[in-house]
């Protein structure tokens, strides 16, 4: 019996998915608590106007050792400081979002040290275009110095494309300031990076894929399913085989993928050409490098194989392939996944 064919009903039902690591499954989480003893944390980015009294690390914090803090300044120097996070992805799919936060609650009526929270699409620009505003963190302080927690729902329509987050604390010139501290960042949301990663939509070539040197046999089959009830059958030849897809995302350096997927084989060639999952990330400056996850090149049923790699440079795209080069025999593959690593 296929456990997978019948559970699913219930886990699509419930969004959530087999074949994932547990700790992986139905959502990701991004969380960022400071411990790196730095502000900006890595990938992470800071916009400023008062170098002098900007966001900066602090050893009071909500949990752990570091929070986040930004100081006041002298009333004749205004402040609009902006701390923005690292590249989300969530594919179009909702997430929540939560912090803790701390200050003076009469920051409220006076507005002289405001926590706005927004959502930034593209670069950052204030709300005047594109960026969304999701709320301030002081509607939730209370008591003067005493962390509260604010929460937020992202909308699937805000999660298509890559987005960050981005906290400003504002104040004035000519008005008195509070310091305001930052800690104990954390969004959750689906996990998946790839289009149509169990082959289910069609025709021959799954859509949203691309074939790369392949014969009229190679195609989409629906009689022999991992998960669902498709899968994407390549056969042997001399030919350096794939099936593509393209995932335009951008990030920097130190982000943490997950390339992950299941395929079986058919009389495979030990001694043949790749037979893998591969990520192709595609640097801002020009070169490119390669992470695979390789197979067993013998006969097998459903095997399960993942690889965790880092960016070493700022990067555009990553270009996802099934490989199955230069062999002998046949192999299916469903599915196929991508996924960030946000711890």
């Amino acid at each position: 019996m296929n456990w997978r064919r019948f559970l699913k009903p219930l886990l699509v039902g419930l969004g959530l998915s087999l074949l994932l690591p547990l700790a992986a499954m139905a959502s990701i989480h991004f969380m960022e608590g400071f411990e790196g003893g730095v502000v900006p944390p890595a990938g992470w980015s800071l916009k400023t106007t008062n170098a002098a009294a900007t966001w900066k690390i602090s050893g009071y914090a909500h949990g752990g050792s570091y929070s986040a803090s930004c100081p006041a300044t002298t009333q004749d120097k205004r402040q609009n400081e902006v701390l923005i996070s690292r590249y989300l992805y969530f594919q179009g799919c909702p997430a929540s979002f939560a912090f803790w936060s701390t200050g003076a609650p009469s920051c409220k009526l006076a507005h002289n040290c405001d926590l706005k929270v927004w959502l930034v699409r593209g670069n950052w620009d204030g709300g005047k275009k594109n960026d969304i505003l999701l709320g301030k963190a002081e509607d939730d302080w209370t008591t003067d110095w005493v962390w509260a927690r604010s929460a937020f729902t992202l909308k699937k329509r805000w999660t298509r494309k890559p987005f960050r987050i981005a906290f400003q604390y504002r104040a004035p010139k000519g008005v008195s300031k509070f310091p305001i501290w930052l800690d104990d960042i954390d969004v959750v949301g689906c996990y998946t990076l790839v289009k149509n990663r169990s082959f289910e939509d069609g025709p021959a070539i799954p859509a949203h894929w691309q074939g790369v040197n392949l014969g009229p046999r190679d195609r989409r089959v629906c009689n022999t399913g991992n998960w669902g009830d498709c899968s994407f059958r390549i056969r042997g030849s001399k030919a350096n085989k794939a099936l593509k897809q393209t995932v335009d995302i951008p990030g920097d350096a130190g982000y943490r993928f997950e390339l992950f997927g299941y395929s079986k084989a058919q009389s495979p060639n030990p001694s043949g050409g790749p037979y893998c999952l591969e990520a192709k990330v595609f640097h801002k400056d020009g070169t490119k490098k390669r992470y695979r996850a390789h197979f067993n090149k013998t006969t097998h049923d459903w095997q399960p194989v993942n690889r965790t790699f880092t960016t070493a440079k700022p990067f555009k795209k990553i270009e996802l392939y099934a490989r199955y080069a230069n062999q002998t025999g046949r192999a299916w593959f469903d599915p196929v996944y991508l996924y960030p690593r946000y711890q």
